[in-house]
């Protein structure tokens, strides 16, 4: 089988539009004409657009070359993807629990002590996340 040779472009576009949350909007008919040819040669890349989007090359101009426009139906909500996230809650109080972790708030006698042990529990908590993170991901 024999490779595209915009295989290497199609995959770079293609991996940059997975880890960056971004869309290749583009007409589905050609942009430009020339001798024995017609290509689509131009693109819009969007991130954070979540609008339904209608995409149309303009063929009224006497050029080898369409435009082409791009409307966002502005009037619909749009929702954000879902993400599907799930916790182990019996885990993460295994980890946040005295064999991993000791909290004594009834140690706390000044301010200073309330927040110090505010903060230590706070790091335990960002700590236990990050490590679940890691396990997901």
């Amino acid at each position: 089988m024999q490779k595209s040779r915009n295989e290497g472009s199609e995959r770079s576009m293609s991996m940059i539009e997975i880890s960056t949350d971004t869309q290749i909007v583009a007409p589905t008919t050609p942009t430009r004409f020339g001798h024995n040819s017609a290509s689509i040669i131009d693109f819009a890349l969007t991130r954070n657009i979540h609008w339904l989007s209608q995409v149309e090359s303009i063929a009224e101009l006497s050029s080898d070359h369409n435009p082409f426009i791009i409307s966002f139906d502005t009037n619909r909500r749009f929702a954000f993807p879902r993400r599907i996230v799930t916790t182990d809650w019996a885990a993460f109080r295994e980890l946040l629990s005295p064999a991993h972790y000791t909290f004594h708030p009834i140690t706390a006698r000044t301010g200073e002590d309330v927040e110090t042990q505010v903060a230590d529990l706070t790091d335990a908590i960002i700590n236990t996340h990050a490590l679940f993170q890691a396990d997901s991901g």
